[in-house]
């Protein structure tokens, strides 16, 4: 047997074996299972940071704007203070949005407590702060479900270190928000952990599984992968590759996999997302969007 011939043998062998794994694949990858959180219609108005075009973000004062306004969900990032409290707040540092320094981790619920978080907010000049001094505290993640218990929300965790993955469980189980919680993490290993010990809860698709889904559906082969979450939340754009295009919506819905577009603020591309048919916005200002659907 010459050479060419052993190699399409190869090519054969090797192309046949590939089909039946794709096979065995696909026959093993089921649609995401539906869950709760999600509107029977499908589409969220997702309030980014609460909403923070509406007010100081990741307070309570903002979270009741949103609210009011009639969001479906308030987004929102956990840290874990010194002595082991689950608070709200983006960044790892109070310097941005309170009137001290330093990272979340070094101070005690107590002392996070007398920061105000809205002594850097301002309206549209940076120069006046309208609402300093008015008691608007970093809230913690009981505060928020205490508040609002009938309110879905959408919880990043922002790392691994401090370990706040069981606390985070327990406080959702404990205030029986399973059913209204969506958890998303771009660290991989938080959201597995998170999965392994709270699994009534919705996840969103970490980054590497949206990746992977990407490339798949790319190539029309996402019936053999479905990620362990409930929906796919992306940018539109991820610098100048397209994300969110119909093919990507159509090959996430044949696996029941909502998609959320992250962060869009300006009204033009909230009305070419929705006329896409997207499962939900996630906005600085859902005033605008809620125009919009109006």
């Amino acid at each position: 047997m010459n050479k060419f011939l052993r190699l399409i043998l190869f090519l054969l062998g090797l192309f046949i074996f590939l089909f039946i794994l794709y096979e065995v694949k696909c026959y093993l990858a089921r649609p995401a299972p539906d869950h709760a959180f999600f509107n029977p219609d499908g589409f969220l108005v997702i309030a980014h940071r609460g909403g923070r075009g509406l007010g100081p973000e990741s307070t309570l004062y903002t979270f009741q704007r949103a609210v009011d306004a009639g969001v479906d969900v308030l987004e929102i990032d956990v840290q874990s203070t010194r002595d082991g409290h689950l608070v709200i707040l983006h960044d790892s540092t109070v310097d941005r949005t309170t009137n001290a320094t330093g990272k979340v981790e070094n101070y005690t619920l107590s002392e996070l407590k007398r920061l105000d978080a809205a002594y850097r907010w301002s309206l549209n000049d940076a120069r006046v702060h309208p609402l300093r001094n008015r008691q608007i505290t970093i809230p913690t993640l009981v505060e928020l479900f205490e508040a609002f218990p009938e309110t879905r929300v959408n919880i990043e965790i922002k790392s691994t270190e401090p370990d706040m993955v069981p606390s985070l469980c327990r406080i959702i189980q404990e205030n029986r928000m399973s059913e209204k919680v969506m958890v998303a993490s771009f660290e991989a290993a938080a959201l597995k952990k998170f999965r392994s010990i709270c699994p009534g809860v919705a996840t969103s698709a970490g980054s590497s599984e949206a990746i992977l889904f990407y490339a798949l559906q790319k190539m029309h082969m996402e019936a053999a992968y479905s990620p362990d979450a409930q929906a796919l939340q992306v940018p539109e754009y991820y610098g100048s590759l397209q994300v969110v295009t119909k093919r990507f919506l159509e090959a996430a819905h044949a696996r029941n996999l909502r998609v959320h577009v992250w962060t869009v603020n300006d009204v033009d591309s909230m009305k070419r997302l929705l006329k896409l048919g997207v499962d939900g916005i996630m906005t600085d200002y859902p005033d605008r969007l809620m125009g919009l659907l109006k």
